[in-house]
């Protein structure tokens, strides 16, 4: 019996059970939507934070690590310094310094107010180790305290800024106030030969380095005072026995014209110290470096020179083969004095009229220290000329215009009384007319030393100057080049200043003969 086949639908059937079967599904699909949005929506609802516990969460957190880095900072065995960065040393350099050998492993203190400095005794009492204390060192402690006596110094250190140095015998506490810098000249030793030394007693302190200068003589440390002596202490020995291994000779030289050693003279009843032979000598050999200031030196340097004034001799000690060189140098300076003229111009100006004047740089601004208002004059003869034309306009007055002649190292020295006060045709008369007259009738002293150089090819001259009005005295010293010159501003009042200008000539000896 054959069996019969279903009857497929037709297709409209088909395609549209098709399409129940869709929608039927997408409904389904989408109900499902709603329910999981709904759930997350109630979940959001009951889950997220308020932001009160927000920000007590936040607040938490930085406690919490700022907690840790202080922690991390006062860990034991990490000296820390206060104080700028400059004068704080590497904590890598200062975690190798020597350190005192503690025959104690705990240090118990307790206490109601103790001072630093007590509180150190009673360390050193426990532990054996002699520390000294600055009497500059202050602060207090208070509370109980367990460490190890390395850790409790250090912490010290930290709390009230302290430095601390062991020489291999003694701990050295000091403020980081106390610190100095130390600027030494070796003449005979090498820098290298006194940190061995330094090293060798046990005083070196990578904390406080030694820094060699220019020139490979000048060393220079910044540090706590007790370190500072080991320093010099070391630097004495080692130049000295250096000194010691040099074999040096002595030549006395009769000088024929010159004079050997300094003389005073009184000039406007102040006494004025003319250098001789022997002085001038002793500037020509100073090492290069010899412009260090502050240097500290433990041997004079070679050559020794020294003046006998009974015989007028120069006495000379060197190394034997350089003697012929310094002989030389003697008998160069051994010629009468040089004739010098000082050009000297004193005039009041309006002070309005300054500004079109040639002054040049004050002399703090060419780096040469001096107490006065002076300024360098690059063209002595550009500003001797506008002077003149503002005396020609009636804008300016010439009170003084001479030629100071004198020699070599001879100081040569004037008093000149001002007259009434100039004031500019166009400058409106101030109540303080009567301060300015008084000013203007003021004496002005004023004294010069003028010295030339030694090197024939740059003529150069060297001014000492003091001058003085009333009470107030000022002095410069420079070394001028030719047509080079040095000007003083004296402001009398708000409508004038006074101007002086010096300008030294070396005259010719042949000239001068004539």
């Amino acid at each position: 019996m054959r069996s019969r086949t279903p009857r497929r639908k037709p297709a409209r059937e088909r395609t549209a059970a098709f399409r129940n079967r869709r929608s039927a599904s997408s409904t389904a699909v989408m109900t499902d939507m709603v329910r999981l949005r709904e759930c997350v929506r109630r979940w959001c609802r009951v889950c997220r934070p308020s932001w009160t516990a927000f920000l007590l969460r936040v607040a938490r957190t930085a406690a919490v690590a700022a907690t840790v880095a202080l922690l991390c900072v006062s860990l034991p065995g990490t000296p820390a310094y206060a104080g700028s960065a400059a004068a704080a040393p590497s904590r890598s350099a200062c975690a190798r310094q020597p350190r005192p050998s503690w025959h104690l492993a705990r240090f118990h203190y307790e206490t109601p107010g103790a001072s630093v400095a007590d509180a150190l005794s009673a360390l050193s009492d426990a532990a054996g180790v002699p520390i000294l204390v600055d009497g500059r060192v202050s602060g207090r402690l208070d509370g109980r305290f367990d460490a190890s006596p390395q850790d409790f110094v250090e912490r010290l250190a930290r709390n009230h800024e302290l430095d601390t140095y062991f020489d291999g015998t003694v701990l050295y506490v000091s403020p980081l106030g106390a610190r100095r810098t130390l600027t030494l000249r070796l003449n005979f030793a090498k820098p290298a030969v006194l940190r061995a030394l330094l090293t060798k007693s046990g005083a070196a302190s990578p904390c406080f380095p030694l820094v060699n200068g220019a020139g490979g003589a000048i060393v220079t440390v910044n540090g706590p005072p007790a370190y500072l002596e080991r320093v010099e202490r070391a630097a004495r020995q080692v130049d000295g026995s250096a000194r010691r291994r040099v074999t040096t000779a002595v030549r006395a030289v009769a000088l024929r014209v010159g004079t050997a050693a300094d003389r005073v003279t009184v000039v406007d009843g102040r006494q004025i110290t003319v250098e001789g032979v022997a002085a001038r000598a002793r500037s020509q050999f100073a090492p290069a470096d010899a412009v260090a200031l502050g240097a500290v030196e433990y041997e004079a340097p070679l050559p020794v020179v020294s003046a006998d004034a009974r015989t007028n001799t120069v006495l000379v000690r060197d190394r034997p083969e350089r003697l012929a060189r310094d002989l030389r140098v003697l008998a160069r300076l051994d010629v009468r004095p040089k004739p010098i003229v000082v050009d000297t111009l004193m005039a009041d100006v309006a002070a309005f009229d300054l500004a079109r004047l040639p002054l040049g740089k004050s002399l703090s601004a060419i780096g040469i220290a001096s107490n006065s208002a002076a300024m360098l004059v690059a063209d002595g003869d550009a500003l001797r000329r506008g002077i003149g034309q503002l005396s020609a306009a009636q804008r300016a007055r010439i009170e003084l215009d001479q030629s100071l002649a004198t020699y070599d190292g001879a100081a040569v020295a004037f008093r000149e009384r001002a007259g009434t006060p100039f004031v500019a045709e166009n400058a409106a008369l101030t109540r303080d007319d009567s301060l300015r007259a008084a000013r203007a009738a003021a004496d002005l002293s004023l004294v010069v030393v003028p010295s030339s150089g030694a090197n024939a090819a740059r003529p150069e001259t060297t001014l000492a100057v003091e001058w003085r009005v009333r009470d107030d005295v000022q002095a410069a010293r420079m070394t001028l080049a030719p047509t080079q010159g040095i000007v003083m501003l004296e402001p009398t009042d708000a409508q004038r200043t006074r101007i002086v200008l010096l300008v030294p000539r070396q005259v010719d000896q042949h000239q001068a003969g004539r």
